[in-house]
């Protein structure tokens, strides 16, 4: 919540268009947007300071290999 005030975007659009929660829930997103055609993606953490190595390497270790 603390992220979405900064953007150009409503919330609502923010989460449309976003692959946030739990894991599962970020690559089910992923998964359709490959399904939809999608190839390249930015997957930018989305964190406090105090959480954002641990995002990172959860992008890295349980994320990324699921679409390599």
């Amino acid at each position: 919540r603390r992220f979405l005030g900064r953007g150009p975007m409503d919330a609502d659009a923010f989460r449309e268009r976003s692959a946030i929660g739990a894991v599962e829930d970020v690559r089910e997103r992923l998964h359709a947007y490959v399904e939809a055609g999608c190839e390249k993606f930015i997957l930018f953490p989305v964190a406090g300071g105090g959480d954002l190595l641990a995002q990172v390497e959860t992008i890295g270790t349980r994320i990324i290999p699921e679409f390599s």
